[in-house]
């Protein structure tokens, strides 16, 4: 009698396992947002599952050449296997040998030219591709076994809708629509290759497919990786219509959730004026500094950069040597570089010689090129540390500065404005015209003319103008600025002056630069 109740158990086991699995029988197509998630970068894509009653599967999925992309290839996939389910969950069993990859890279073989089919190519061009087709086939073999090795997996049947877990879902009849797509926690590599998608591929039920996967990476995974790449395309408009106001909250999103990037990304987009947003260097030392908070030795070197030059803050050498101290333990090369300039010149630290060239070795041996060029000096910039003893003038008297011809110096200082960098003879020449006025500055062998609106507080305003200047950091030794302004106030040896000049290559404002002028009386 036990020995019959076991029987019938077991019986009754396989009659509900195989009652289960006949909801499933037959053949199931792969909708097109699964295919395109097996990152193929292909166009031509078909793929369908085929359960038997017997137990058994197969799998095949075609995959052919992207139009117009050189570099695509055609891919094939065919596997057999068994399946079992069990309470709503399916397992599988695979042997290795029924598992088949081809990827054809469409290349004839140089060796026989008139064998086969696909375009005629050069020996290292051929030997190349079948290189990138058999790393190809071995991305499969690693990254692709979840679309046919399933232990437990819960099965999910409705309305002609077969889900296997949270990565498959297959359609009975027709099966190119985008809807109801559910895919798993996304990827990093899917979230490139939807990118890609939309920085290449016009057809429309790709696109369609790219801005599922990133919007579900970004708004229901959570994935800090989709946020920050989804707010870059909204931001520079890459693929889609550009939208800064959400691509600045994805990245700032990402950066919250610990994505340092993101706020590099930020901090660079303010600094430097990028993607038509306004220069606000306030607002690029605040990312800066919150990607510093979360120890990104890249955003803890930028607020470090920031606070050196004065640049959305108060110019501080000290802090500026302890974002640079952080970053170096970190690792960082760049800061190495300028704890080295920091001890060299004495900014920030007491000067020592020994300390300046260490770093300077050290950002040289990291690959740090200006390290070189710094050690090939043989004085620090601020020379023997003279103090400038000029006050930088805050007020000014444009307004009442006589016509005719001055002569004088210029002297730029180091970014603090305490030490002199260099000090070059000066001469100005000015003159009315109309509400404005005109002039000539000349400063050693550089020469340039301007005009000038004077505002309420009686500065400069130039119109136009720009000058080169000696810059010991610069590739050639010199940098050309656009003059901003120039306030000038009356003393009793002369005008004084400060000009606010602006390098339109790094995109930044330049040293503090004094102007102690004479008028040349007649």
């Amino acid at each position: 009698m036990k020995q019959f109740i076991l029987t019938f158990i077991l019986l009754l086991g396989a009659w509900m396992a195989s009652m289960q699995a006949q909801g499933i029988t037959g053949k199931w197509k792969c909708p097109k947002e699964f295919l395109y998630s097996l990152m193929f970068n292909t166009e031509d894509l078909h793929g369908h599952y085929k359960f038997n009653d017997d137990g058994t599967f197969s799998i095949s999925v075609n995959a052919g050449r992207m139009r117009g992309n050189a570099s695509a290839r055609s891919v094939y996939i065919k596997v057999k296997g068994r399946y079992s389910v069990v309470d709503g969950r399916i397992t599988t069993a695979v042997n290795p040998e029924d598992v088949h990859y081809r990827v054809d890279a469409d290349m004839r073989d140089p060796d026989f030219p008139d064998v086969g089919v696909g375009r005629r190519v050069s020996a290292p061009e051929y030997d190349a591709a079948m290189v990138e087709a058999a790393a190809q086939e071995d991305r499969m073999e690693r990254e692709l076994r979840w679309i046919w090795e399933w232990k437990d997996v819960p099965m999910t049947l409705a309305d002609r809708t077969l889900a296997i877990g949270d990565r498959i879902r297959l359609y009975r009849g027709k099966a190119d629509g985008m809807t109801g797509y559910t895919a798993m926690q996304t990827s990093k590599a899917s979230t490139n290759y939807a990118m890609n998608i939309l920085r290449h591929y016009p057809k429309k039920t790709a696109r369609q497919w790219a801005m599922a996967t990133l919007e579900q990476g970004a708004y229901k995974d959570k994935s800090p990786y989709s946020m920050y790449t989804l707010g870059k395309a909204y931001i520079a408009g890459t693929g889609l219509k550009a939208d800064t106001v959400k691509g600045i909250q994805l990245l700032e999103e990402a950066g919250r959730m610990g994505y340092d990037r993101a706020y590099i990304t930020l901090g660079n987009i303010f600094k430097y004026a990028q993607y038509g947003i306004g220069q606000d260097f306030s607002r690029a030392y605040a990312y800066y500094s919150a990607g510093a908070g979360i120890g990104s030795a890249v955003c803890i070197y930028a607020k470090g950069y920031m606070l050196y030059k004065g640049l959305g803050c108060t110019q501080d050498y000290r802090a500026a040597v302890e974002c640079f101290k952080a970053a170096a333990d970190a690792g960082h090369a760049r800061s190495m570089y300028m704890l080295g300039l920091c001890y060299r010149n004495g900014y920030g630290v007491e000067r020592n010689t020994d300390r300046a060239a260490e770093y300077l070795n050290m950002a040289r041996k990291a690959g740090c090129r200006d390290a070189k060029t710094e050690l090939s000096f043989p004085d620090p910039e601020s020379g023997s540390g003279k103090v400038s003893d000029a006050d930088m003038v805050q007020g000014a008297g444009a307004a009442d500065l006589p016509a005719g011809s001055y002569h004088g110096s210029m002297v730029m200082y180091d970014w603090s404005g305490k030490y002199i960098v260099w000090e070059k003879p000066m001469s100005m020449t000015v003159k009315p015209q109309g509400r404005e006025m005109a002039g000539r500055m000349s400063v050693g062998k550089a020469s340039t003319s301007f005009k000038a609106g004077i505002s309420s507080g009686g500065t400069l305003l130039f119109r136009n103008g720009s000058i080169m200047l000696e810059d010991r950091y610069a590739p050639k030794g010199m940098i050309s600025y656009d003059m901003r302004n120039m306030a000038i106030a009356a003393k009793a040896d002369g005008l004084h002056g400060r000009l606010t000049l602006y390098s339109t290559s790094s995109k930044e404002p330049g040293r503090p630069v004094g102007i102690f002028l004479k008028h040349d009386c007649h």
